[in-house]
């Protein structure tokens, strides 16, 4: 009875984990020519399946931009930029 009850929550578990974030890639960048120091950045946070979303903040001398995508199965419905997709594989990849 004990042993079941064990493993109903070792499986309601996993499938909780299956949904949190697991996967995390940070890739700083310059997104201006005119900004140094790499100011900018895009973080992909994904879980098991590869679901998730990618932020990316663009800094510029008089302001910081930021922008939301979600993502499923591993990509995105709207168009990613190169900095967006290096970071996307990375984070699938780990």
């Amino acid at each position: 009875m004990e042993q079941d009850f064990l493993e109903q929550e070792i499986q309601r578990i996993d499938e909780e984990h299956k949904s949190s974030f697991s996967k995390m890639e940070v890739y700083k960048y310059n997104a201006f020519s005119d900004m140094g120091g790499e100011t900018s950045f895009v973080i992909a946070l994904l879980d098991h399946n590869n679901n998730g979303t990618l932020l990316n903040g663009m800094s510029s001398q008089n302001a910081t931009y930021v922008y939301a995508k979600e993502i499923r199965n591993g990509a995105s419905k709207v168009a990613l930029s190169n900095e967006e997709k290096l970071t996307l594989e990375k984070c699938i990849n780990k």
